[in-house]
């Protein structure tokens, strides 16, 4: 798998490539918790992913993490970029369960979409600059 959670302005963006392997991204989202507590936002880019080998446990571990990280804090957005039956289908596994009312999750279709409902904060700085 090729792939990392990186810093951006409010929060962190994750773009997946070639083979998601659930423990890989268990790992990733464990790192990424505790390095970078109290963000807004989370994307998670799944449109490079050729394949998937994760479980619905893996997936609900990983939600459950995104959860009580956004109750320890203000509260957060995940934003999932899918756009093949597969990587949609076990998206919405993940919406079942990070349910709260500290955190949001979506599935989109584009990248533009998904920065345009977590209100990235550059995109709110381009459109300031107009």
């Amino acid at each position: 798998m090729k792939g990392a959670f990186e810093r951006e302005e409010e929060g962190l963006i994750f773009v997946a490539e070639g083979v998601l392997s659930g423990e890989a991204l268990i790992r990733e989202t464990e790192r990424a918790h505790g390095a970078h507590a109290g963000l807004r936002y989370q994307i998670i880019d799944l449109r490079q992913v050729e394949r998937m080998d994760i479980t619905a446990e893996q997936i609900q571990r990983i939600a459950e993490a995104d959860r009580e990280a956004a109750e320890r804090g203000p509260g957060a957005k995940v934003a999932i970029v899918a756009n093949h039956d597969l990587t949609i289908g076990l998206s919405r596994i993940y919406l079942i369960h990070a349910r709260s009312d500290k955190l949001e999750s979506r599935i989109f279709c584009s990248l533009d979409e998904a920065r345009s409902w977590i209100g990235d904060g550059r995109q709110k700085a381009a459109e300031r600059g107009r």
